[in-house]
């Protein structure tokens, strides 16, 4: 059963994934200014308000000494990174 679930699951991720499409060079490709830069983001739809951006960072990663402290906030960056791929999942144990 769990097999079924994590093959439905992978191909739902799988067809989802297949519908967000950066812009070629010829389309401008969405934008948005945050407090500490600007990301580049896809279009996922037809309409021109189905926008997507993905693996946006919302504080900086508590490793080393800072890990089980505060989060802190994300440095400013320079250039207008793309945001149009999934950031890295949470570490869990799998589900019982």
């Amino acid at each position: 059963m769990h097999g079924i679930v994590r093959s439905s699951v992978v191909a739902l991720l799988l067809l989802n994934s297949a519908q967000f499409r950066p812009a070629t060079s010829s389309e401008t490709s969405p934008v948005v200014k945050l407090e500490t830069s600007t990301l580049e983001g896809a279009d996922f739809g037809p309409k021109p308000n189905e926008l997507a951006f993905l693996g946006v960072p919302f504080a900086s990663p508590p490793t080393g000494v800072r890990h089980w402290k505060p989060p802190l906030a994300v440095p400013e960056q320079t250039g207008t990174p793309k945001a149009v791929t999934f950031g890295s999942p949470c570490a869990q144990l799998p589900a019982q």
